[in-house]
């Protein structure tokens, strides 16, 4: 059985915390985020506007576990 392929949002958002979690959230670039997630540009932005909209979902989903 194949594993399930990940989304790109999935991606980008996993991706996304491991920059932070090394990094801190200033130092990555929006460009770092892309380049790490391995998707587009454009399917980059067709799922979040900014770098703040990933923190922002990162937050939420976060909150949302513990709750």
């Amino acid at each position: 059985m194949t594993p399930p392929e990940v989304s790109s949002r999935d991606r980008i958002l996993q991706k996304a915390m491991e920059l932070f979690a090394e990094r801190g959230y200033k130092v990555p670039s929006l460009r770092d985020l892309i380049g790490a997630s391995g998707c587009s540009t454009t399917a980059f932005y067709a799922r979040f506007p900014t770098k703040e909209a990933v923190l922002r979902r990162l937050v939420a989903d976060l909150l949302d576990g513990l709750l």
